[in-house]
């Protein structure tokens, strides 16, 4: 099981790497040839790898070691159907509990999926969870390294 950083040259993914300072605009949870994420249009959903890499033109794959990948991706695919979290835009100002399971922000899906298999990258206290949040936790790690 990887977590996939994702950005392209749209609009809305130059808005959301401004508005986080991130240099990612999109994260996934990849296992296999599939993925879970969350999006703007759908909400959470699974779809192919495929699918994921053409709607963006970069991807950068990482692992999350010790992680139960079972009970990570089980917990992902129970949110499958559930909105995007648009309020989440707010909660960055004002705390707001990001582990809600109503609706997920991308970043917010996958802290809280890598939480359910046994890894936190980012704590619950936290008032909001960005791509770069994940992509600097030393608990995910570029493939390959210990």
């Amino acid at each position: 099981m990887y977590v996939a950083f994702c950005t392209n040259n749209k609009i809305h993914s130059f808005f959301i790497r401004w508005f986080t300072q991130s240099r990612y605009s999109h994260v996934a949870l990849v296992k296999n040839n599939e993925v879970i994420d969350a999006t703007f249009r759908y909400g959470v959903k699974k779809r192919q790898l495929l699918d994921l890499k053409t709607s963006y033109s970069l991807i950068e794959f990482r692992e999350v070691p010790n992680l139960d990948e079972e009970k990570a991706w089980k917990f992902a695919e129970n949110q499958i159907g559930k909105p995007y979290d648009w309020l989440s835009i707010l909660g960055i100002f004002f705390r707001r509990k990001w582990t809600s399971d109503i609706s997920w922000f991308c970043s917010e899906l996958i802290a809280c999926s890598l939480f359910e298999g046994g890894v936190t990258v980012i704590r619950k206290q936290a008032n909001r969870v960005t791509p770069e949040n994940l992509l600097n936790s030393p608990l995910i790690k570029p493939i390959g390294e210990k």
